[in-house]
């Protein structure tokens, strides 16, 4: 219940936040021409999808920008965040969870997508009274949780547990996987018709190595129920009961075995797995857990709301791994654990829209609808998962590159036409973050200086523009 408050007062401190940027719908004029307003609008319409039906666009703008854009008398009407107004629509009037909201995804709802047809394991660490649960009530009065399985303590009641020892933690997470309460009218999962394999492997009260042969087992036993969606919020590092267990930072570098078996879920059986990141960015560890240094695994990480910068608590990817992780972050307040699902939810929506794809597409389609790709890091990968990048891909257009700039002197002036929110981040190459910063131009301009050992600074102007700048001087 705590967290289910928590979610509910983020939810409304999002309603009152003004300024921030949602998605939200513009209705054009009869008489104006779609690619009029494209033309005018550029640097307001980065991302953004036309409906030939409701001639309207749909996009991520903040409240300055719609105010902006309305002014030029080619807006109609504006629809989609509490701020502008009575929702235009009735499918709109279903409160969304907070993440939802940031990934823009009453567009792929607007679609009649729920997840039908796909099969998700959740494996985790219990699901104390999910059974119960008011937002998971429409999953088990339609049988959509079809199987469950508690390696920690077999002869346990299905669904018991305590709660003092996290016991609840599942429970939490396939609320945002697939979770819709009626009582309140917060949807807070996407997948709210998807069938579901639930497995408990990690106990709450202790950390033993067999947790991770628990979890290798589980994953074998979704495979064989073809399963090919499963979600992870589970990671391990340096608190096993037994200090000689504990792995070290060194030690993240994808050849765990819990790493090589998601390696193995993901490149022979076609299965996707969905990892969060860890929680260890704001301590000493720094570094992502296991097995979210997996190469096949889609690990998440977590940002802020507002400003889609990294929550200090969100693990980076190793230096040195080789490759990006993690793949794309998106909001989670109180842990990494919480943003995977959200991406799980949005994994089984694109794959009931395009069963076609394998779980290396899916993988990639969600990867190109980061606010930062193709430009990512090791803070938040590829970004924020956008909805209206995801809608493009799924019609099977190309996606635009972001502005590469080479910059031959240690400072570079970007330009605007109203005030703007950036968040920048210096990178010693094209991943590796050096510092991340925010802040906020009050002029029509801001200036970015080269940071020491930067070879590369991406520069993203109010969550969805971004500019890449290489800087050539030696």
């Amino acid at each position: 219940m705590r967290f289910l408050l928590i979610i509910l007062s983020l939810w409304i401190l999002a309603v009152e936040v003004s300024g921030q940027s949602g998605p939200v719908w513009l209705y054009l004029q009869d008489d104006v021409r779609y690619a009029a307003v494209k033309a005018r609008y550029s640097e307001e319409l980065v991302d953004h999808y036309y409906s030939h039906w409701l001639h309207a666009i749909g996009t991520h703008l903040n409240e300055e920008q719609v105010q902006y854009m309305r002014a030029g008398g080619m807006i109609r009407e504006v629809a989609g965040q509490a701020w502008f107004g009575p929702l235009s629509s009735s499918a709109q009037a279903e409160k969304l969870g907070f993440a939802l909201e940031q990934i823009g995804a009453q567009l792929l709802i607007d679609r009649g997508l729920d997840g039908q047809g796909v099969r998700i394991g959740v494996i985790d660490g219990g699901f104390l009274n999910a059974n119960t649960e008011a937002s998971l009530q429409p999953l088990f009065a339609n049988g959509l949780v079809s199987a469950y399985r508690d390696y920690i303590t077999p002869g346990l009641l299905p669904y018991a547990g305590v709660k003092a020892l996290d016991d609840r933690h599942g429970t939490d997470v396939l609320q945002l996987i697939g979770g819709n309460n009626s009582q309140t009218g917060v949807r807070h999962g996407l997948a709210t018709a998807s069938t579901y394999y639930l497995a408990r492997t990690d106990h709450g009260a202790s950390e033993k190595k067999i947790e991770e042969m628990y979890l290798i087992k589980a994953l074998e036993w979704l495979d064989s129920l073809e399963v090919r969606l499963v979600n992870i919020s589970l990671g391990y590092t340096d608190g096993f009961d037994n200090a000689s267990d504990n792995y070290k930072p060194e030690d993240m570098n994808g050849q765990s075995a819990l790493a090589k078996a998601v390696d193995h879920a993901f490149e022979k059986e076609g299965m996707l797995v969905v990892v969060s990141a860890g929680n260890d960015g704001d301590k000493d560890w720094q570094v992502l857990s296991t097995p979210a240094d997996a190469r096949g695994a889609l690990t998440v990480g977590a940002t802020k709301f507002k400003h889609w910068d990294k929550m200090d608590f969100s693990s980076v990817g190793v230096a040195g791994l080789g490759y990006i992780k993690p793949e794309v972050a998106c909001f989670a307040s109180e842990g990494t654990s919480f943003a995977a699902p959200i991406i799980t939810g949005l994994a089984a929506l694109i794959w009931q829209a395009r069963p076609d794809l394998n779980n290396y597409e899916v993988k990639d389609m969600i990867m190109k609808s980061g606010h930062l790709y193709p430009f990512g890091n090791n803070y938040v990968g590829y970004g924020v998962p956008m909805v209206a990048r995801i809608l493009p891909q799924l019609d099977g257009e190309v996606m635009p590159v972001p502005t590469h700039i080479r910059v031959d002197s240690d400072r570079y002036v970007l330009r605007t036409r109203i005030d703007r929110h950036f968040v920048v981040y210096h990178k010693t190459d094209t991943w590796v973050v050096l510092e991340e910063s925010y802040t906020r131009a009050t002029g029509k301009k801001i200036s970015v200086r080269r940071k020491e050992n930067a070879a590369f600074t991406t520069i993203v102007v109010d969550n969805v523009k971004v500019y890449e700048l290489e800087w050539t001087r030696e």
